[in-house]
């Protein structure tokens, strides 16, 4: 009888235990999960900003040779307005970007860029 008591009281101990060595093997299974998850959601964010940026400096330097030969001219992708040149991208990662432009339109000051929308002149 002494005996049976014992098993007894033994068995909810077994089951508690394998329970919480479960959920602890079930909570850093997550955490790996979830830290992984955000890792790639990171380097998909790169290589998207990449491809843009390769976009950008392909479209600059191209404006930056026109500028120096003084043959830049309206067309369907640049538009010359006073200081600024508004360039309209539709390939693959469209996008705006705004040029300013020195008081003699030669260099280049600075550039923004709206990604995934037109920006309205």
């Amino acid at each position: 009888m002494r005996i049976q008591k014992r098993l007894r009281n033994t068995d909810g101990f077994v089951s508690t235990y394998f329970l919480s060595i479960l959920l602890y093997i079930v909570s850093v299974v997550t955490v790996i999960a979830l830290r992984d998850k955000v890792n790639m959601q990171c380097m998909m964010n790169m290589k998207e900003a990449n491809m843009y940026l390769q976009q950008e400096i392909r479209v600059i330097s191209d404006i930056k040779q026109k500028l120096l030969e003084g043959n830049l001219e309206d067309n369907e992708m640049y538009e010359v307005d006073d200081h600024f040149i508004y360039v309209t991208i539709t390939q693959d990662y469209p996008e705006t970007l705004v040029l300013t432009l020195d008081e003699d339109d030669i260099t280049i000051l600075s550039y923004t860029s709206s990604r995934g929308m037109y920006v309205d002149k």
